[in-house]
C-alpha cells in the first residue's frame, strides 16, 4: 500500500528541514557536471532544471524539478557519478542533507522508500521515452510532446478547460527540452499559437486545445 502524498510531503519536509538551508538566485548553478555533490538537495521552493551538455556544446534539458522533489537521485541511490548541471530556473530555496544520513533514514522508512522509488522509476521512464522521441519524430511533434509534458507536470486547469503552465518558460528553455534550436522552437510555437492551440496569459503559456495538442504529440 502506498502512502498518501500529503504524508510523503510532510515527512520529507520534516526530515530535510533539519539540515542546512541554501538559497540560489535565478540562473545560478546548484551543481556543475564536474562537481562531486556535497549532499542531497531537497527543493523547498522554486524550479531547477537538470541539463546535459553535449561535446558540441549543445544543451539538452533532461528534467525539471519542482518543490517537494530532491536530487541528484542516481548519485544518491545508485552511486552514479554526476555528469549533469543543475541550474536554478527561478529563485530557489533548498535544504542540503548528507547522503549517508538520507540513506539511513530511507532504510528506516521502507514504505516511503518504495513510494519514492516508484516515482523515480516513472520519471526516468518518461525521460527515456522523451529522449527516444528526439530521434524519431519531427519538430512539430517534439514541441507538442514537450508542451504535453509541461501541462501534465506543471499545468493548472482553468474553469474554461484551458491549461495554464505555472512555470514560466522561454523559447530557449522549450527548445532545450525538445532538442531543437531556439529558432525552430519559436517557429513551431508560433504555428500552434496561430492555430489556436496555444496562447499566452500573464506571460505564461496556456494550452487552449489539449486534445489537439496531444494528437500532434503522438505524431
Amino acid at each position: 500500500m502506498t502512502i498518501n502524498q500529503k504524508i510523503i510531503d510532510g515527512r520529507l519536509v520534516e526530515f530535510f528541514g533539519r539540515f542546512t538551508e541554501i538559497k540560489y538566485a535565478k540562473k545560478e548553478y546548484i551543481l556543475r557536471a564536474e562537481d562531486e555533490p556535497q549532499g542531497i538537495y531537497f527543493l523547498k521552493s522554486g524550479f531547477v532544471k537538470q541539463v546535459f551538455l553535449t561535446e558540441s556544446g549543445k544543451c539538452l534539458t533532461l528534467n525539471i524539478f519542482k518543490p517537494g522533489t530532491y536530487f541528484p537521485l542516481t548519485w544518491a541511490l545508485g552511486g552514479v557519478e554526476n555528469h549533469d548541471f543543475f541550474e536554478a530556473m527561478t529563485a530557489v530555496v533548498t535544504y542540503r542533507a548528507p547522503k549517508d544520513q538520507v540513506l539511513v533514514w530511507l532504510k528506516q522508512e521502507p514504505e516511503l522508500l518504495y513510494t519514492l522509488t516508484r516515482r523515480l522509476s516513472t520519471g526516468l521512464g518518461g525521460m527515456v521515452h522523451r529522449m527516444e522521441s528526439l530521434f524519431y519524430i519531427d519538430a512539430k511533434s517534439r514541441i507538442a510532446s514537450v508542451l504535453v509534458m509541461l501541462g501534465k507536470r506543471f499545468g493548472l486547469k482553468q474553469p474554461d478547460g484551458q491549461v495554464e503552465i505555472s512555470l514560466t518558460m522561454t523559447h530557449q528553455e522549450i527548445a532545450d527540452l525538445a532538442g531543437l534550436t531556439r529558432e525552430t522552437a519559436s517557429t513551431e510555437l508560433k504555428k500552434l499559437n496561430d492555430q489556436g492551440v496555444l496562447g499566452y496569459g500573464s506571460k505564461k503559456l496556456v494550452i487552449k486545445d489539449w486534445g489537439k495538442l496531444q494528437r500532434r504529440a503522438g505524431g
